[in-house]
């Protein structure tokens, strides 16, 4: 038997060496690009008010840019954000399915854009009067500040149209109040880069971050990182926690209890350009609190946001439409 020196070895050590520095990544907010996506928000809220039984949902979908236009000596980037669209739906008990988009044009506006409407009567808004404020943000840019690991530093720039807004609104404000205030803001571009590790990673491994959520209600997230597939344009995550109250925070109802805010989530992140190719996270909790008219409530609400690039959403979109039937041709006509 041929005897084996050590020196044989070598040149497989080599090879493998290129392959061992590939099992840790380090992933990390973009530097450069800019990126065009679409984020859906559903919140579903099923509630039980004096044993009194009432559904409500509400969509809102912004249609938004991001694009990198800065990277400080210290690894800070600052993102220029502009919301082009902003649409969605609300779906009430007695009032049904109110619709509004940004995009509509003025002039289609009635009567009901004012409080004193139709729907003013029931104390809800109209459609018209929901667009007339989310045109006041609609075409308008914030800047972002990210730090290298992709946690988000703070955003700027958006004060004056979201003052407009406000005033559009009126009395509505608080129902959109989620498409203007930072935290929503943040939101958006959160769904652009995704949660990121501090350190390299590989396969398999996990991390452990908090954030602050929530656009309405005081809330903080808890969330453990896994990732999983690692190929050669994109990453995959997947992850899991809770949502609960900050420490020392207060409800919208000073009584309000929030209680089993899980949430589930994945998302795959692009290794070409750093931005995210799409995610998806849902998150549910019940709230107990006490009404002055209905007594004891429960509400039990679910979160659904996702996010995907422009073109792939346009790409679903054009997909789900029916085809076009086209009438037939009469076999005789053709001779």
């Amino acid at each position: 038997m041929k005897p084996l020196h050590v020196s044989s070895l070598f040149p497989a050590l080599l090879l493998l060496a290129p392959l061992a520095a590939q099992d840790s990544i380090q992933l990390q907010a973009p530097k450069s690009g800019k990126v065009s996506f679409v984020q859906l928000g559903r919140q579903e809220q099923n509630i039980d008010a004096g044993g009194q039984q009432m559904e409500v949902v509400q969509e809102l979908t912004h249609h938004f840019t991001i694009e990198v236009t800065g990277v400080a000596e210290d690894g800070k980037r600052t993102y220029t954000v502009v919301i082009n669209r902003v649409n969605g739906k609300l779906d009430i008990p007695m009032a049904g399915a109110i619709e509004f988009d940004s995009a509509s044009k003025p002039e289609e506006a009635t009567e009901e854009a004012d409080d004193e409407g139709p729907m003013g009567g029931m104390g809800m808004p109209s459609g018209a009067k929901l667009a007339a404020g989310l045109r006041e943000i609609a075409g308008k840019s914030f800047t972002a500040d990210v730090a290298a690991d992709g946690s988000i530093l703070g955003v700027a720039g958006f004060d004056e149209a979201r003052k407009a807004a406000k005033k559009a609104f009126g009395m509505a404000g608080q129902m959109m109040e989620g498409a203007i205030n930072d935290r929503g803001l943040q939101n958006l571009v959160r769904g652009a880069i995704g949660y990121l590790p501090k350190e390299a990673v590989a396969a398999g491994a996990t991390w452990e971050t908090k954030v602050d959520a929530g656009s309405q209600m005081p809330m903080e997230q808890s969330l453990k990182m896994t990732l999983g597939t690692v190929g050669a344009d994109e990453v995959e995550f997947a992850y899991s926690g809770e949502s609960k109250m900050k420490e020392g925070a207060r409800m919208p109802m000073p009584d309000a209890e929030v209680e089993g805010g899980k949430i589930e989530g994945s998302a795959k992140i692009s290794r070409k350009d750093g931005f995210t190719i799409s995610s998806k996270q849902t998150s549910n909790m019940s709230i107990f609190a006490t009404n002055e008219m209905v007594g004891e409530m429960t509400i039990e609400l679910k979160i659904i946001t996702e996010v995907k690039r422009a073109d792939a959403a346009k790409a679903e979109t054009k997909a789900a439409e029916p085809a076009k039937s086209e009438p037939a041709k009469n076999a005789e006509a053709g001779k």
